[in-house]
Order: structure tokens, then sequence, then C-alpha cells
């Protein structure tokens, strides 16, 4: 097949386009939760919680059920519905319909509702945790990106200060104002800026395909970041005491309620549990019938003569002589002749049953205790993490501003190397140390921002459980 200029330029012009295609914070998130493994597991885990909901309340209905049945005897036999022998070759069928309903068992079927209801909110409350964790693991893979972008950004401008004073020191030596050695000194920092920017693409790379890799994309090597420039947040909940930032977390924080709902789950448990000890009515409905080819019926009776019958006194009796004419009952007939219905109420005590139900409730009653266990865990974590946070949030915050005065004295100081330099006041040796004590102050700088940016917002994650980038 033959393609246009036009068109082959127009395909491979789109192909480039979506190739380029650069992807926000916010759709970075909104892929991850629709497209993540583990979310979609874990949804799946609350579809079946939902139709284990959908069953108890099923549970509390009436059976209904339809039996038929069809049967082919030769041979010596029973006729099912005759009664008798026969040795010829019978077709039977029988139909039923029945019913069956629970009364009352201790109350485990409503028990039973609740608990399920239960366990599908805590289902719910998992998949919101998954979806908070893998919030968050991709804006802390995203601000990495961010990190390393401007990383890459401070390289190529060390790179491009680098360059110029390669030019200016090329004309000094061409001028015999500096000797030879000077200008060997800043080509040695100019390869090594190279080389620094050669290392800040390749993080930047690898930062962009780690976060192809999260979102499980076809072509992780594809993804690229959109350009964002966050503005340092407001800190005001550092000055806040962790302790009521915890107290806010208890209501927002879908793992601690999903945890606090399994406590309830596992009381309904073990109501179920306490329920097996009582007595247990049912009422069961049922109406049967069938047919019988061997059934017969006379359709006509033919006189074809007499018959003399002598008695014992020497009399003789006139008899006449009949021949009948038989046909299968009709099945309908059948059906009806056959009906038969059934109607009982069933009461079950239980007695002794090796020890099931008592080691049922113990089971139970040890389930809470782990459920309330499993919560206090929880609620320990989230406490001690929030605390961390805070802690953490409050270094970053100390290390970012102590970063941004070491970058203003850096840049001072270098910019002061640079005329004392160019006067050929210091030598090289010193101007390079001072553009390496630059390069690494505006580095730690980098590193700080990013650092308190990300701690914070997890800090407020717990506080609101919103992300806000």
């Amino acid at each position: 097949m033959k393609y246009s200029i036009t068109a082959f330029l127009l395909v491979f012009a789109m192909h480039f386009a979506t190739a380029q295609e650069t992807w926000t914070l916010e759709k970075c998130i909104e892929y991850a939760l629709e497209h993540n493994l583990t979310v979609k597991q874990t949804e799946l885990n609350l579809r079946t919680a939902e139709q284990n909901e959908l069953q108890s309340k099923g549970n509390r209905l009436p059976s209904l059920n339809a039996s038929g049945g069809y049967i082919f005897n030769t041979g010596r036999s029973i006729d099912p519905f005759t009664n008798q022998f026969t040795t010829s070759t019978i077709q039977s069928g029988n139909f039923g319909i029945s019913s069956s309903m629970t009364l009352f068992n201790g109350l485990q079927n409503y028990h039973s509702v609740q608990r399920s209801h239960l366990e599908a909110m805590a289902a719910k409350f998992d998949l919101d945790a998954v979806k908070n964790d893998i919030s968050i693991n991709v804006a802390l893979g995203y601000l990495n990106i961010l990190l390393a972008s401007e990383a890459l950004k401070n390289a190529e401008e060390q790179l491009s200060l680098s360059t110029d004073q390669v030019k200016r020191i090329q004309a000094l030596v061409d001028a015999g104002s500096l000797p030879s050695g000077d200008l060997y000194d800043i080509n040695a920092q100019l390869a090594v800026d190279e080389q620094n920017l050669v290392n800040a693409e390749n993080q930047l790379d690898l930062a962009n395909l780690n976060m192809g890799i999260l979102l499980e994309l076809d072509d992780p090597a594809a993804f690229k970041a959109s350009k964002v420039d966050f503005k340092m947040p407001d800190g005001k909940l550092l000055r806040m005491d962790p302790e009521n930032i915890f107290q806010a977390a208890v209501n927002n924080q879908p793992s601690l309620q999903a945890a606090s709902i399994r406590i309830l789950s596992s009381e309904k448990s073990l109501s179920i549990a306490k329920g097996g000890l009582s007595p247990r009515l049912t009422v069961n409905l049922s109406a049967n019938s069938g047919f019988s080819d061997g059934r017969q019926e006379v359709t006509q009776n033919q006189l074809i003569g007499f018959d003399t019958i002598f008695t014992a006194q020497g009399d003789y009796i006139t008899s006449p002589i009949f021949q009948p004419t038989f046909r299968t009952t009709p099945y309908g007939d059948q059906l009806t002749d056959n009906l038969s219905r059934t109607a009982s109420i069933n009461l079950t005590i239980p007695i002794f049953n090796g020890w099931a139900n008592k080691t049922n409730i113990n089971r139970a009653e040890i389930g809470v205790l782990s459920a309330r266990y499993s919560y206090e865990q929880t609620e320990n974590n989230l406490r001690q993490s929030i605390y961390q946070a805070h802690t953490d949030a409050k270094a970053a915050l100390k290390r970012y501003n102590a970063s941004l005065r070491a970058v203003d004295a850096r840049r001072e100081a270098f910019d002061y190397a640079v005329i004392r330099f160019d006067q050929g006041i210091i030598n090289s040796f010193d101007y390079n140390n001072a553009k390496t004590g630059l390069i690494q102050a505006e580095s730690d700088l980098l590193q700080a921002k990013y650092d308190y940016i990300f701690k914070l917002r997890v800090l407020e994650f717990y506080y609101n459980s919103s992300l806000n980038y």
C-alpha cells in the first residue's frame, strides 16, 4: 500500500506529538489510580464484598426450587404410580416444586447482613487507602523529576559560566596577562562541568523512567513531566501541635476508619456465633406429581357373549362377557390425580454437636480482640507517622532556610572571586574552589526545597486527607 508524502508527514507529526506529550502531576495521579494493578485488585475486593452483602440479604428470603425427572424402566419393576409389578417397558416422570424459609435462627441472618455491610464499608476504605498511597508515591516521583530538572538547569548554567570564563582566560593568556596554567585549570573545570551536565541529564532521564514504570506505561521511557515551578508552601501546620493533627487524621484517614469498622464486623461475627446456640425454626412447603405410561384406563366395555356359571346348589347363572378397551391415562389427568402437597414446620434445638458452637464463639471472641489490637496498632502507627512527619518537616524547613543563607553567602563569595581572578589577585585553584562551593550550595538548596515541599505536603495529607500541589 502506498502513502502520499503529505499523509506520511502527518502521521509522523502525530506520532512525534504523542511521543513528546508531557504529564502534569494531576494527570499522573489520575492515570495511576485508573491503571494501577494494586488499585484494580483492591477494587475487585470491594466488588466481592458488595456481592457478599447482596448474598447475605438474599439469605433472609424464602428459597424456591423446581425439580423433575424422567424414568425409563425395562424388565420386572414396580410402576411408581400404579404400585404394580410389571415386566413391560415403563416410561414415567415426576415433577415437584418446593420452598423453604428460616423463621428464626438466633438472628444469625440479621447479624450476617450487618456484618457483610460493614465489610463492604471497610473494603471501600481499603480502596481509598491504596489510592492515597499510590498518590503519595506518584507525587514523590514527580517531585524527584522536578528536582532533577532544576539540577540540570543549574548544571547548564554552570557550564555556560565556565565556557564564558574559558573565553576570558584565553584572551588574557593570549595577551600575556595570565600564565597558561590558569587556562589549563579552567579547562579542567569546564570538563568537570560538562560531566556534571551529563550526570544531571542522566538523573533526569532516570527520574522520568522511574515515573513511567510507576505508572505502568507501555513505553516508560517516553514519559516526560510538565515543567512546573512549585512555590514554597505555607508552613502554618508546623505551628500546630502534632496531637491536633493526629486527632484530625483519626476522622479522615481511611486505613484507621477501615480498622475501626472491622472491630464492629468482628463483633457481628461474635453475635452470629452465639446465635448458633439458639433453636432453629424453619417452614417447608412442597407440591409433587407425576405420570406413568403403565397406568391404563377403560375406554369402553364391548359385550361379546354370555357365560353360564353353575352354583353349588346346582343352579346356573347366565353372566355377560365383556371385552374392555384400554388406553394410557392422559398425562394431564395423571398429574392432577397424583398431585400431593406438603407443609411442615421444623424446630431444631442444638444440644450437643462436638463443641462446634463453643469453639465458634471462642474463635469469634479472639477475632474481636484481634480487630481491636489491629486498630490500636494502626492508630499508634498513625500517631508515630504524624509526629515523625511534623518533626521532619520542621527540620526540612530549617535546612531550607540555612541553605538559602548558604547560597547567598556562596554567591557573594563567588562573585568576589570572579573579580579578584580577573584582576589576577587569586589563582584558578581559588576560583574553582569558590565555584565548587556555590555549586554544592545550590544543589543542597534544591534538595532542601523539594524535601521540605514533600514532607509538608505529607503532613497536610494527614491533616485533611488530600494532596494539594
